[in-house]
């Protein structure tokens, strides 16, 4: 039986190396490819620097080198406040480069899009828009060319290891140090949390069991973010002090599932609750201090 083998493309993020981590202890053999370094060392990890706009005519090699059973991409460029001025950038990574990838598939491989709840979201900027189309083409691409494939539309992540989006840490950062919260926004925004070790165990099983489709992966619970708030404060022992403050940013009121095309089958996380994830948090900070 041959060896389970996924190239992922852009798992040096936060999700992407959780991601890693979990296919290395289920047994998998992984080929990173990003253009920045992975702190992870493992005798089934190979990673090689990678960029998805100057190093595309690598991609058929590498792919009929490694062999794999499944390619997974997380690579984009993901803030939902990149500016105007980044255009060119988000097309060349967040669409030619899946192109690029695309086009180099054959139907023994499986492909996993990592997406967002903001593809959904018609507030979301040039990401949202970016990730909606590359949503799109990777349906119409894969269904006509015969490749089994999936979407995977993540939430709202948080953990105890800092990375771009894991907000929830930042703010209990900004608790411990500065005493108050400074959020942009109202507080009436809600969000169904996911912690990474669930969010990362649910990719790994998705993606080993080659399960076709679009997937929400969230949280179970739907919670305010004054409720998250007040949480954290509550678990730091300290009264609630938030600074709410007035924006006109890119980020949605509730968690987003099927407000457009393609609605997407929703998979929660409930092996680790939010209390006792925020506790986690909380505790990491204070050891690393």
């Amino acid at each position: 039986m041959k060896d389970d083998r996924i190239i992922v493309i852009g798992g040096s993020g936060y999700l992407g190396r959780h991601f890693i981590e979990k296919s290395l202890k289920g047994g998998s053999h992984v080929l990173n490819l990003d253009r920045q370094e992975l702190d992870l060392s493992h005798n089934r990890l190979i990673s090689q620097k990678f960029d998805l706009v100057t190093d595309v005519e690598r991609i058929k090699m590498t792919i009929a080198e490694f062999e794999p059973n499944s390619v997974v991409m997380f690579a984009a460029i993901s803030s939902v406040d990149t500016p105007l001025d980044l255009l060119d950038d988000v097309i060349s990574v967040n669409i030619g480069g899946l192109a690029a990838v695309i086009q180099n598939l054959n139907r023994d491989i499986f492909f996993c899009f990592v997406s967002s709840v903001y593809a959904a979201y018609n507030g979301g900027g040039l990401y949202s828009i970016s990730k909606r189309f590359g949503e799109e083409l990777v349906d119409y691409y894969c269904t006509a060319k015969g490749i089994r494939y999936a979407i995977h539309r993540y939430g709202t992540i948080y953990g105890p290891s800092p990375g771009q989006g894991n907000s929830i840490l930042e703010y209990i950062m900004q608790a411990q140090s500065d005493g108050k919260i400074k959020y942009y926004g109202t507080g009436k925004e809600r969000r169904e949390l996911i912690h990474i070790n669930d969010a990362s165990t649910i990719a790994y099983d998705l993606v080993k069991g080659q399960k076709e489709g679009i997937y929400a992966v969230s949280g179970s619970e739907s919670f305010l973010m004054s409720e998250i708030f007040q949480l954290i404060f509550e678990s730091l022992n300290q009264s609630v002090n938030i600074e709410y403050c007035n924006t006109k940013g890119n980020h949605y009121y509730s968690t987003s599932y099927n407000h457009w095309t393609n609605p997407a089958k929703k998979v929660s996380g409930t092996m680790i609750d939010l209390k006792s994830g925020l506790f986690a948090c909380m505790k990491s900070i204070t050891i690393k201090h």
